[in-house]
């Protein structure tokens, strides 16, 4: 079973970030998320992504776990308020 990983941003690190999922056997890039639609869509076309959200809480409805990094405390509270569980990277 694949790891499924959601990103949130579509920034440069973000970039970074899905080139990384794309390399790692066991992981799977499955979502996105962004404020922005037309940086979302541009990013999800590059990597192959389906799964779109324009933010945060959109995307925890559909997660059983949510892994947060960096360590966003608007991110966290979304996390919390949607009661998922957590994991927080440093």
């Amino acid at each position: 079973m694949a790891l499924k990983i959601a990103l949130t941003g579509t920034g440069y690190i973000a970039k970074v970030h899905a080139r990384a999922v794309q390399n790692t056997p066991g992981a799977e890039l499955v979502a996105v998320v962004n404020h922005r639609p037309e940086s979302m869509r541009a990013f999800a076309a590059e990597f192959g992504i389906d799964r779109q959200y324009p933010d945060v809480t959109a995307l925890l409805v559909t997660v059983a776990y949510y892994f947060v990094y960096p360590p966003e405390a608007r991110r966290l509270r979304a996390a919390m308020e949607e009661r998922r569980e957590i994991i927080v990277g440093r």
